[in-house]
């Protein structure tokens, strides 16, 4: 059994690991922890350690729930993503013994992450880095036994939309997830762009979301991104280290507008 930690702030988290366990070959049974419940449309359901209701989300609580799926689950191996103590600093080595801890490792803003890295840090069997590192961040992942720098590969498109041939103009995409208020944005982006450059695109947006949408914009859930990328002439992103670089055999036609994240680095990736 494989435990693999995927509390954060939204979709990302949970897309990384998934797309870990394919690249990595993983082929063990696992769970995934995790209290959100985009994890549904990524898992099955015996795949999911659900982080009951009733707790609520403070460092105590979840590190004796961590600790009580241990003793259930007597994994020998435990991933971490993104956050080598935890979201809140609640992973310490003394959770993990007898475990080998590995640490799926994307760019942090390391003096935001800092503070919560405890006296007792759980010890690092190997870090799979992903993308550049802060220096000191970097320096902190030295410590494990292996370091290995591992580019992902992300789901290929499968299907041929059939649904883009009753389009009779340039498709343009919008694509984000979770914050509504960041999906008006793109959108927004997107028709006065098209207004700029006096072009007339059909805009769909791809979200999770009930976004209100203008006349003459699709709305579409439930949808494959990945499927529209090579057959539309803009995308318009966020700049997660998912949709970043799985954007990128589509990178000429990629536009991203970065968003503040306490943690995560969008406007580094986007500038890079």
């Amino acid at each position: 059994m494989i435990v693999f930690y995927g509390f954060g702030g939204g979709f990302g988290h949970l897309s990384r690991i998934k797309t870990f366990i394919a690249s990595a070959g993983i082929e063990e049974s696992y769970k995934v922890l995790t209290n959100n419940r985009s994890a549904y449309q990524l898992f099955n359901a015996e795949q999911i350690a659900f982080l009951p209701p009733t707790y609520s989300f403070e460092a105590a609580v979840l590190r004796k729930w961590i600790r009580e799926l241990i003793r259930e689950y007597s994994p020998e191996a435990f991933y971490i993503d993104a956050f080598p103590c935890g979201l809140l600093g609640e992973l310490s080595d003394d959770l993990f013994a007898g475990i080998l801890v590995h640490y799926l490792c994307r760019r942090l803003k390391w003096r935001m992450y800092k503070p919560l890295i405890n006296r007792c840090p759980p010890a690092m069997e190997c870090v799979y880095v992903f993308e550049p590192l802060e220096p000191d961040h970097e320096s902190y992942v030295k410590t494990a036994t292996q370091v290995k720098h591992m580019e992902l590969s992300f789901p290929s498109p499968t299907h041929i939309l059939e649904k883009l041939e009753k389009y009779n103009q340039p498709v343009w995409l919008v694509v984000h997830t979770t914050h509504l208020d960041e999906i008006e944005v793109l959108l927004n982006h997107a028709v006065d762009l098209a207004k700029m450059e006096g072009n007339d695109p059909h805009i769909v947006v791809l979200c999770d979301q009930p976004v209100s949408v203008p006349e003459g914009v699709s709305l579409l859930h439930g949808e494959e991104p990945v499927d529209w990328y090579p057959h539309v002439d803009k995308i318009f992103t966020a700049a997660g280290f998912n949709t970043w670089y799985q954007l990128k055999p589509w990178r000429s036609r990629h536009i991203t507008i970065p968003f503040p994240r306490k943690f995560d680095d969008q406007f580094w990736r986007s500038g890079n």
